[in-house]
């Protein structure tokens, strides 16, 4: 058993030596060659910064917000942050590219919980606001992070704020529309969201997860409705899900967490009509609906908000 697992937490770092190898017998001009298509293939869709030599996944949002991928390559991001700078931006290329264009006036804000970085590579103008990827942030967070950016901005009219997570689209841009909305650049959430995915992607297609696009719009509502200060917590009761479309070979099961920690989880729903009680999966009378009944008749309650992601 032990083996096994050594085996296979082996793997992917010897995978990484024979990629490190063939790389260092190639000529220098082919794996710049080979890098520069990589780099270009993750980015796939987004607006690149390609002037003065630089080619870096990195969007001018407006002059003083900028959208970009994580920076990697760098040690202190761990071994698949390091392997990552082939393919994503480059610590080294970011550094170079914010000390010619902006030395002195920007801050860098990473959303990644998944990737950390030593700040003192960014002369510590560094700040962490973490949260999951295709996830969304506890409000106070968005609250925290467009305070921290525009005591940033105020400061000179020249300061720049960088933000990204991974891949520099979802979590950036639903913190960034935020931010927009908060220095009042647009009075709501659609206008912003239309914005920022025309500035960062070539096909409009930036900030596309309904759940992101619907906490923009929930700030948008704390910003209009309570001047900017986070509302209290309410209570709210789940009782269950309605499935619409559901195909047929596929088979649900339903994760609830807070921000926290997992807070309920069910088994798979089955393919066939052979449905575990326990699991409280309901057959709709309309074909393609599946009904989840949380166990228990008073259902799930807690305060602030759910996530249910469904593998």
């Amino acid at each position: 058993m032990d083996s096994k697992s050594n085996d296979s937490k082996a793997q992917p770092l010897l995978k990484i030596l024979v990629l490190k190898i063939l790389l260092l017998l190639l000529p220098l001009s082919a794996v710049k060659a080979v890098q520069v298509k990589a780099r270009h293939l993750v980015s796939q869709n987004k607006r690149r910064y390609q002037e003065g030599g630089f080619d870096l996944d990195l969007t001018y949002i407006t002059e003083n917000i900028i959208a970009m991928g994580f920076p990697a390559g760098d040690i202190s991001s761990g071994i698949f942050g390091y392997v990552e700078g082939f393919y994503r931006n480059h610590m080294e290329e970011v550094i170079n590219f914010l000390e010619t264009q902006h030395k002195g006036k920007y801050k860098v804000y990473n959303l990644c919980s998944e990737r950390l970085y030593d700040a003192s590579r960014f002369e510590g103008k560094a700040a962490s606001f973490p949260f999951d990827d295709h996830n969304c942030p506890p409000v106070e967070l968005i609250s925290s992070f467009c305070r921290s950016a525009h005591s940033w901005l105020k400061e000179g009219i020249e300061n720049v704020v960088v933000v990204h997570c991974k891949a520099g689209m979802g979590r950036t841009g639903l913190m960034i529309c935020s931010l927009l909305l908060f220095l009042k650049f647009f009075q709501t959430a659609e206008e912003a969201i239309n914005y920022y995915n025309h500035k960062r992607c070539i096909d409009g297609k930036a900030l596309v997860l309904p759940s992101q696009i619907r906490y923009v719009k929930y700030f948008e509502h704390i910003l209009k409705n309570f001047n900017g200060e986070n509302p209290s917590p309410r209570r709210c009761m789940l009782r269950g899900f309605r499935l619409h479309n559901c195909p047929y070979w596929i088979r649900p099961s339903i994760t609830i967490s807070d921000h926290n920690g997992i807070l309920f989880s069910s088994r798979k729903h089955p393919k066939t009509k052979d449905l575990m009680p326990e699991d409280f999966w309901i057959n709709a009378r309309k074909k393609g609906i599946v009904v989840f009944a949380l166990p228990g008749e008073p259902g799930l309650a807690e305060l602030g908000g759910f996530q249910n992601p469904f593998p």
